[in-house]
């Protein structure tokens, strides 16, 4: 059974995942490098006019208000949870994933227009763009101006020295233009496709640039760039997803999917001010205005005390831990715009929501990747079908592995993908039905078959861990998943105690009073040990007066239990296995009289426990809750403490950081410019 892979995943694909190698292979994960730009542009007011028709206005306005800082260990975090298969992220709480409506949302890109796709870049593009700068007049001497690496693109420091600030102060009409050239590229290159080079752009991002800087303002090309920048955004998960190297780079429009989990997820986000848009933040047109995102990078950022610097280890298990009610489900609704925006956001951030739902694969040079509205209707507002058909379905893994690698100027590619490209033009026709409104009971349905078919928690709890060896190459200290250990099995023995007594009391067995208060002196002795093993200094005092310290809980070892797994739900109704969590104590309202979901109570064990001196036997309960055997394949499904947290409502992100259990630490003094 160990090689058994869940149904939603591809064995292939997944034998390399971050997933498999953590869960199934315990190895130690590393922390992905993304390359944010190191400098603020600002754009140019001569700009201006050429950018709001090319449809890059509201992302420039938003790439200057702060400089990017991107955290490392959140977005690797998400990066783990990336599955090529569907395109989604694989979370406790469901698939989720950023699509259409978040890249208009919060970045105000145009989705409407041609699909950026391949481009023939000749061999001469170095001489050809020299010789496009060679008459531009800057304060700076062109012997002092850097080179380009031949092979990949014109280079970052080479582009910043045609900044607006840095012209001559009689620039004419062809040197702002060539600014604006310089400019787009670095756009291009650092804040919409984050390539993997890091010191220079690429190269194929060329014709646009210059098309957009030649044209006459009247007939500047529309780009669909938000379909371009969600294909470059899954392009670049597919691929990190898949390397567990220390030097593996996250690329893609990385400032999308970290403003994505801001919005939506409690964890790694900031504390900022949440004071509706001032007037000076709104341009003089309908597009030059404020999108969601521009919340997130014009206002100061703290973080909650928790959120220290390397902080991935944290991440992993908080989102191992995330519920439905952690989510945002819906951030963009008329009352959160109204609250950020009183006066209104970019008109670009809604001017297509009738392309929101399309189906069409999105493309990005040579990048094809399915869009999949279907599997997160949640985020939608609409109810979450299921079962849904995979990504490679529509996408077929021979046109998702596409790479310019050994034929870099080829001409090949634009006959390749002509076929995605033109089904872009019909991307409106192609739209995802419309399934009704969100309701609890569908999307529980959804969750019980969702979780059992796929890999969504990755701490791995080692319950015979052996001795570490402390060794410079430790990413981090072992000791909170020994306690994790601890905490995990105290919990199963904390069931197994209570389902005990509830079938005493199904039986028709009478405590006694000294029975009763050794029942709960256990389970409270049980609870005590749980708060131990996550490092509690409480002492308690028992109800008559004396004072008892926590149990210590062993760790490591000496837990020689096997590990609990989640169990497989068959249905919404009916129930596999046998163990506490399949067996429901409470009966329905009014008893148990005519059709129920919930099964008869079973008839008391004949071993096991005794009336007459109600004496239980930790084995034969052992063996009576067994986990079923088909569940026992940790390729199937991570073995994680089931500590549930309190229910609780999610709010918009005012005050929310942190997920509830680390709140408290808000109200201490927070860290700024943390990005590591």
């Amino acid at each position: 059974m160990a090689g058994v892979t869940p149904a939603l995943l591809d064995p292939t694909i997944d034998s390399g995942h971050q997933s498999f190698l953590a869960v199934v292979q315990h190895q130690q994960l590393n922390v992905l490098h993304p390359r944010p730009p190191a400098e603020l542009v600002p754009v140019d007011l001569r700009w201006v006019p050429r950018l709001s028709e090319a449809g890059l206005l509201t992302v420039a306005r938003l790439a200057e208000s702060a400089l990017v800082k991107l955290d490392r260990s959140l977005l690797s975090s998400l990066v783990d949870r990336w599955r090529p298969e569907t395109h989604m992220f694989h979370l406790p709480c469901g698939e989720m994933a950023p699509t259409l409506q978040d890249v208009a949302m919060l970045l105000g890109l145009s989705i409407t227009g041609d699909a950026v796709g391949p481009r023939v870049v000749p061999s001469t593009w170095l001489e050809d763009l020299e010789e496009c700068f060679a008459g531009v007049t800057t304060t700076i001497d062109p012997e002092d101006f850097n080179e380009h690496p031949q092979s990949k693109g014109p280079s970052k420091s080479w582009l910043i020295q045609f900044q607006p600030d840095l012209l001559a102060a009689d620039a004419n009409e062809y040197n702002v233009t060539r600014s604006l050239e310089a400019y787009l590229l670095w756009l291009f290159g650092y804040i919409m496709f984050n390539n993997s080079h890091g010191h220079c752009v690429d190269r194929v991002l060329l014709p646009y640039a210059q098309e957009i800087a030649d044209a006459d303002e009247d007939a500047i090309p529309l780009y669909s760039w938000g379909s371009a920048v969600l294909a470059c955004i899954y392009h670049g998960l597919c691929k990190a997803s898949r390397q567990n190297d220390r030097n593996a780079v996250l690329t893609g429009c990385l400032i999308l999917l970290q403003l994505w989990s801001y919005e939506r997820i409690a964890i790694g986000r900031p504390m900022i001010d949440q004071s509706p848009y001032k007037p000076d933040m709104y341009g003089d047109t309908e597009y030059d205005r404020p999108t969601m995102g521009t919340l997130w990078y014009s206002r100061q950022k703290t973080w909650a005390h928790v959120q220290t610097r390397q902080s991935y280890p944290e991440f992993v298990v908080e989102f191992d831990q995330l519920t439905p009610e952690d989510i945002m489900w819906e951030p963009y609704s008329p009352l959160a715009i109204a609250a950020r925006a009183p006066l209104g956001i970019s008109s670009v951030c809604t001017q297509d929501q009738g392309l929101w739902m399309t189906t069409a694969a999105l493309v990005y040079d040579v990048a094809v990747e399915a869009h999949y509205p279907e599997r997160v209707m949640r985020q939608f507002g609409r109810r979450q079908s299921f079962p849904v058909s995979s990504a490679l379905d529509r996408v077929q893994c021979h046109d998702h592995s596409l790479s310019r690698a050994g034929h870099p100027f080829s001409t090949m590619w634009v006959t390749r993908l002509q076929p995605w490209v033109a089904a872009w033009d019909d991307a409106d026709e192609q739209l995802a039905e419309d399934t009704g409104p969100h309701t609890e009971s569908s999307f529980l349905a959804y969750l019980t078959w969702y979780e059992p078919k796929t890999r969504c928690r990755l701490t791995y709890v080692d319950m015979h861990p052996q001795p570490h060896v402390a060794t410079s190459q430790d990413g981090y200290t072992r000791h909170k998943d020994e306690a994790l250990a601890g905490a995990f099995e105290m919990c199963r023995l904390l069931e197994l105690d209570c389902s005990l007594n509830v079938m005493r009391i199904y039986g028709g067995s009478t405590m006694s009073m000294p029975a009763q208060l050794e029942a709960w002196i256990i389970q409270r002795d049980r609870a005590r040990g749980i708060h131990q093993a996550f490092g509690t200094r409480t002492e308690y005092e028992d109800s008559y007066g004396s004072s008892q310290a926590s149990t210590s809980v062993p760790c490591g070892p000496a837990w020689q239990q096997p590990p609990l797994y989640h169990r497989q739900y068959e249905g919404s109704q009916q129930f596999t296995g046998a163990g506490p969590s399949s067996y429901h104590p409470m009966p329905p309202p009014g008893g148990y009289e005519g059709a129920s979901s919930y099964p008869p109570p079973p008839p008391p064990p004949t071993q096991g426990w005794s009336q007459d001196n109600d004496v239980a036997s930790f084995d034969d309960f052992t063996r009576l809750f067994a986990t079923p055997t088909q569940d026992d394949d940790p390729s199937l499904h991570t073995p994680v403490a089931l500590l549930r947290r309190p229910a609780r409502d999610v709010r918009p992100p005012d005050r929310h950081s942190y997920p509830t259990d680390h709140v408290h630490a808000q109200h201490k003094r927070g860290r700024n410019g943390r990005c590591g």
